[in-house]
């Protein structure tokens, strides 16, 4: 659609062409249901073969999608409510959450940026409860939101490396020397050292 608006054509989807379309429209309208052709699969591309202007061949995709859009809804929504951070970082954590909110804006069910801030901090790992806690009391946009989130996380592995790097140098340091506390010691059996044994 942006690329239609970019190239001032996006009336070839809003009307069909008209009764005394000129040459000129009916080869516009050729070239751009070519352009949309190739950019759908193989499959898509069975279910709308008959179309064969741009407003037969847009309407017939958005039908498709838009069918089972009930059905959809229900998968995507449940994916979206479910979605925990776990063992993902928080970039990756969020990247999954914006690709399930876009699928359902593409059905018209739309996720407003409230429940999408509220939802992410829900899911965010335990390990940055702290942060959940402190922006879930303010009302930030979810850009804001993630950027800190995302800060807090970098700060919890910079400390962790820090820790990690100390106490190697703790434990490193303290194994120098060890066993030795007996070396050097006298025997005490008096035939191992030397002494006279007394006849029987």
């Amino acid at each position: 659609l942006m690329v239609l608006v970019r190239y001032g054509v996006s009336y070839l989807i809003e009307h069909p062409p008209p009764p005394n379309a000129s040459a000129t429209y009916l080869e516009l309208d050729a070239h751009v249901v070519l352009w949309i052709y190739a950019t759908l699969s193989d499959t898509m591309c069975d279910h709308v073969i008959s179309a064969t202007t741009t407003f037969a061949l847009w309407n017939k995709i958005r039908d498709y999608f838009l069918a089972n859009r009930a059905a959809r809804f229900m998968i995507l929504n449940r994916k979206y409510r479910n979605l925990k951070q776990g063992d993902l970082s928080v970039s990756e954590y969020a990247r999954r959450m914006k690709l399930l909110t876009d699928a359902l804006a593409d059905i018209d069910r739309a996720v407003t940026e409230v429940d999408l801030t509220t939802q992410f901090l829900h899911g965010l790992d335990k390990r940055l409860d702290t942060i959940r806690v402190v922006l879930g009391d303010q009302d930030l946009p979810f850009d804001t939101v993630l950027s800190r989130v995302v800060l807090a996380e970098e700060s919890q592995e910079h400390r962790a490396a820090e820790e990690s790097a100390s106490m190697f140098a703790l434990t490193g340091g303290g194994a120098s020397g060890a066993g030795s506390s007996t070396g050097g010691r006298a025997p005490t059996d008096r035939a191992s050292a030397g002494a006279p044994v007394a006849p029987p």
